[in-house]
């Protein structure tokens, strides 16, 4: 409201400024809001805001905690997931050392040259090797027939002085090796 108008306006009219000021003084009151209230309503609107930040603050912790929550039940699901697989696959490497251990014992119990006994255990696929309550491979003999067929040389006889050596200048070897031998390039 522009109090110049208004109060020019009433002096046109023939009002009194001793009339005009009381008519002020009782209708200006009406429409401020005394200082106490003020402040009051003030402090009320402040503690208002004050309560809404902190529920914010607790609103935006709750939802980060929910986050981080499910952020760590996803990576303890990983972690666990990449443990049971480890375990796993150490319990298969431990059960590969196992049966290749038995191999290299059983091998040289079957009386393979020394020096050529890594040759002969790669003839033989570890994985189809099964292992007995003694840790010894079940049905060694079904497995080495094959390979003492195919590698005779490598296996020591009672009639081998010495073990084969890599110039090629062996020792003697028997009848049977002999035939194995002439079988393995078709020579009879």
């Amino acid at each position: 409201m522009d109090f110049l108008k208004l109060l020019t306006g009433k002096l046109a009219e023939g009002v009194k400024v001793e009339d005009l000021v009381k008519e002020i003084n009782t209708e200006l009151p009406k429409s401020f809001i005394p200082k106490d209230k003020y402040n009051a309503k003030v402090e009320e609107l402040n503690a208002t805001t004050g309560k809404m930040g902190e529920l914010q603050t607790k609103l935006t912790a709750a939802a980060e905690a929910t986050g981080t929550a499910e952020t760590l039940k996803a990576d303890l699901a990983k972690v666990t997931g990449e443990f049971d697989t480890f375990k796993a696959d150490t319990g298969k490497r431990e059960l590969s050392g196992k049966k290749i251990s038995a191999l290299m014992r059983q091998l040289a119990g079957a009386k393979v040259a020394p020096d050529l006994v890594k040759a002969v255990a790669g003839a033989f696929d570890v994985e189809k090797l099964e292992l007995n309550d003694k840790e010894d491979i079940k049905d060694f003999d079904t497995y080495l027939a094959p390979v003492k067929l195919s590698m005779a040389s490598a296996f020591l006889t009672e009639s081998t002085k010495t073990p084969p050596i890599d110039d090629g200048a062996g020792g003697e070897t028997s009848d049977e090796e002999d035939e194995a031998i002439r079988k393995a390039m078709g020579l009879s």
